[in-house]
């Protein structure tokens, strides 16, 4: 796997156009270079991971296609709202996902033939009204649903006549619609949660100049969503706070991406959370490359690929409050070769156990509160939630059953039990537990699949 040195940001000298203005290429010139890149890029990356041969398009097509491209976005770039650079990398593209489908602009905008376009002079104010309006109306063609294909390669049409899907296919849709208009949006996506036994999830983002704005294509607008928070209500009462290892963004063309499982991305985790770099002592001669996982639904799963430097592996940019570990793919499947490692937004900390330092660990709730509130809003919706504390643990999260028997597993290369006990009270008491460890406690009669990890420091856990 190719990889390359994530930058800290996206270009901060941008090209300026001309349109009218007289400095360097107009904007006609570039999309004419960018295009034969982008068909060039497009051509590699579907023989190499689709075995499909991109079918060859003609120069009046092809012109076509970027007339149409710069006639919808001039309105914008006019009023400075957006830069070329995005308008070239997320609005030119003909591929938005990994479908060929090369009539979509002509049928967004078939779609959208009765929307009122903006003219003259625009504001940004009005601009972020505007686009609020276009995913008013993208709610009402496409809805959630859950996935039964790969979604990454339905076309536009298929998308609309299907009518829902994932967020994965809600914000290919969107990106559909909003790039036809001359938008450039493009999708941010996690791995996978890095706190909370939940697969990942991809939403919107609006490129604006010298800034952007995540949204939800077709469920929440620009200025109403916060990706990192499953729920909220009116009062901001009810929340579940989600905390992502890696957060990357679709970028096949940009100059600044890397590959992640063949998928051209730019890292901007630190849009999002605070991040901090790990560095792991890198003792093995073989140019085997090492990730970083984290646990969860009882299984590792990488999200990040370390960079070689010297006698060390770095991973930038690593999402903190969270617990990662090392691993190297066999058959690719992750497998442990090292201490799991803390983030911290100060000194990290690796996670192994000291035999000669023996601790009692209580444990009076079973799962963090943010993974009960999960699991409370998945069984119950916002049914009795007048009747809990929702931001209680003892109300939210599964306690102790009395008579059940529960087991404390260590992390020493791998999950190793280390005792059992039968639950007599609201607590449970582990003794003679190596200190300075990852563990986790489950029933003895469960799986792996809903536990989290935690640490004990001065009678005090703390969930990842």
């Amino acid at each position: 796997m190719k990889r390359r040195k994530i930058q800290v940001c996206l270009l901060s000298v941008l090209i300026i156009v001309n349109l009218g203005c007289g400095q360097n290429k107009p904007l006609e010139k570039l999309a004419l270079e960018k295009q034969a890149e982008i068909i060039k890029n497009d051509k590699a990356y579907l023989k190499q991971y689709y075995g499909i041969k991109l079918a060859t398009q003609g120069d009046i097509e092809l012109e076509k296609q970027r007339q149409d491209m710069i006639s919808s976005a001039r309105r914008w770039l006019s009023s400075q709202l957006i830069d070329t650079t995005d308008i070239l990398d997320f609005v030119l593209p003909q591929m938005v996902n990994n479908s060929i489908d090369t009539g979509w602009r002509i049928q967004v905008k078939e779609k959208f033939k009765g929307i009122k376009l903006p003219e003259g002079k625009i504001t940004t104010e009005f601009f972020l009204k505007f686009c609020n309006q276009v995913n008013d109306s993208v709610k009402r063609q496409i809805t959630f649903g859950d996935a039964d294909e790969d979604e990454s390669q339905l076309t536009y049409p298929a998308l609309s006549i299907k009518g829902k899907g994932s967020c994965v296919a809600m914000s290919d849709y969107t990106n559909y619609t909003f790039r036809a208009l001359g938008i450039p949006v493009t999708t941010d996506f996690i791995p996978v949660w890095g706190n909370l036994n939940a697969p990942g999830h991809a939403w919107n983002r609006l490129l604006l100049k010298g800034r952007s704005l995540p949204f939800m294509g077709a469920e929440s607008n620009i200025g109403d969503y916060n990706p990192l928070v499953l729920s909220i209500r009116s009062d901001g009462s009810i929340s579940t706070k989600r905390l992502p290892a890696k957060v990357y963004r679709q970028s096949r063309y940009g100059d600044h991406s890397q590959d992640f499982f063949g998928k051209k991305v730019l890292d901007v985790t630190d849009d999002y959370v605070d991040v901090n770099t790990i560095s792991i002592e890198h003792t093995d001669k073989n140019d085997i490359p090492l990730y970083l996982a984290t646990f969860n639904r009882g299984k590792y799963t990488v999200v990040a690929v370390g960079e070689k430097m010297k006698n060390k592996v770095l991973f930038a940019k690593m999402g903190t409050d969270l617990v990662y570990f090392p691993v190297r793919l066999y058959r690719a499947t992750p497998v442990p070769v090292g201490a799991p490692v803390v983030c911290k937004q100060g000194v990290n900390e690796t996670m192994t156990p000291d035999l000669d330092k023996r601790v009692t660990i209580k444990v009076d709730h079973l799962l963090p509160l943010a993974q009960g509130q999960m699991y409370y809003l998945a069984k119950n919706g916002y049914n009795g939630l007048d009747k809990i504390d929702f931001h209680n643990k003892y109300d939210v999260c599964p306690l102790p059953k009395y008579k059940t028997i529960y087991e404390l597993w260590y992390w020493d290369m791998g999950w190793q039990k280390h005792s059992s006990v039968k639950a007599e009270g609201k607590q449970l008491v582990f003794q003679n537990v190596p200190g300075n460890a990852l563990y986790l406690v489950k029933a003895s009669s469960e799986s792996f699949d809903k536990t989290r990890p935690f640490t004990y420091e001065n009678e005090t856990i703390t969930w990842f």
